[in-house]
């Protein structure tokens, strides 16, 4: 009897590296669910106070633009129809504010937008919010520590822009600020510790130019000054703030666009004020703005430009791969963390640049 338990104890003490190589060889797991109520691409997906997630707009294929919106339910994993902006919009920007609003901003169909749009989660309404000094698309939209909102950049298919401006919601008002140093479209820009915001990358559009450089952007004195190069010059990439509070610049293009594809990643460290390369992805990823998010864990999980979704470790400098596939590679589909620590991913378009209303649900 005893040697039989003996026996047992070393199988079982053998079993445990080689479950935990099984355990530890793929990263949470890929269901699909039911899929929105259109097709999305280039689409906005925000998660509200009360744990839904607000999808707006989209683009269903080229110069086919949404005024739709939807609210996801994490509780029925279900899609219900909630409303329409005050005009179609795709590749436009949304912001959760402190108040609990959303701000919803620019890029509309046959010509690029200024306008804003307010959703009201109270009331489940949408309502007109202003005009910004430029019609953007391709610009970013940072919520500041005291509330406001900072713009920057964007273009209207003819120029690409240095403005810049605030939105107050104390005011509903849109205020210039300083201007950027380079002009710049489909660049990232991600709020410090300190309060000042990073803003990497990017193009001017229809140039070869995609910039190595970055702007720091600070709040009290309302001015960009030069930061520190990225190690690779990239646009229509993503950028996340990580938890120590430095940042995480992923993927994008080079000047070669669909052909010049990244899997790069390198890290941003606040405090050096510097970039550092890291590991690379499993998969060459662009138009993934909105397609990577910060898990709770600290792993940043990677959706976008590939039917592989993976979980970026930036303090091991490594990746693995989730269990499950999206359907195909998809561009400018959306990532957002729900409150339970999932991750709803929806939308984008594929080779054909064809959107899908196709969602599905990240577990850890």
């Amino acid at each position: 009897m005893r040697r039989l338990l003996t026996i047992s104890l070393i199988l079982s003490l053998l079993l445990i590296p080689l479950l935990s190589i099984r355990a530890g060889s793929t990263a949470g797991s890929l269901i699909a669910i039911e899929s929105m109520h259109q097709p999305r691409s280039c689409h906005t997906s925000t998660l509200l106070d009360d744990g839904t997630v607000l999808i707006t707009g989209g683009m269903v294929r080229e110069r086919q633009f949404l005024a739709s919106a939807e609210l996801f339910d994490p509780l029925t994993a279900q899609f219900s129809e909630v409303g329409s902006l005050s005009e179609p919009r795709a590749c436009h920007v949304a912001v959760k504010l402190k108040d609990g609003r959303v701000l919803i901003l620019g890029s509309g169909t046959q010509t690029v937008s200024a306008t804003a749009d307010l959703y009201n989660p109270e009331k489940r309404t949408f309502s007109a919010a202003g005009t910004m000094s430029h019609p953007r698309s391709g610009f970013t939209a940072t919520l500041l520590l005291d509330g406001r909102v900072l713009i920057t950049g964007g273009s209207d298919y003819r120029s690409t822009w240095t403005g810049a401006e605030i939105f107050d919601p104390a005011t509903d008002t849109f205020t210039p600020t300083g201007d950027l140093i380079e002009p710049r479209t489909v660049h990232t820009a991600t709020l410090l510790p300190d309060g000042k915001v990073l803003i990497a990358g990017g193009q001017v559009f229809r140039q070869q130019t995609v910039y190595a450089s970055t702007e720091i952007y600070d709040p009290v004195t309302g001015k960009f000054s030069a930061g520190a190069p990225m190690q690779v010059a990239r646009h229509k990439h993503a950028a996340v703030s990580l938890s120590a509070g430095d940042v995480l610049l992923i993927g994008g293009a080079d000047v070669n666009d669909w052909s010049g594809r990244l899997d790069s990643v390198e890290r941003y460290d606040h405090k050096l004020q510097q970039f550092v390369s890291l590991d690379r992805m499993r998969a060459e990823r662009f138009k993934l703005m909105d397609a990577v998010v910060t898990l709770p864990d600290g792993n940043v999980l990677i959706a976008g430009g590939s039917t592989l979704v993976e979980s970026f470790d930036p303090a091991a400098h490594s990746s693995l791969t989730a269990q499950g596939r999206l359907d195909e590679a998809r561009f400018y589909q959306t990532t957002t963390l729900l409150a339970d620590g999932r991750v709803l991913i929806s939308g984008g378009y594929g080779y054909d640049i064809q959107a899908t209303a196709k969602s599905w649900l990240w577990t850890p």
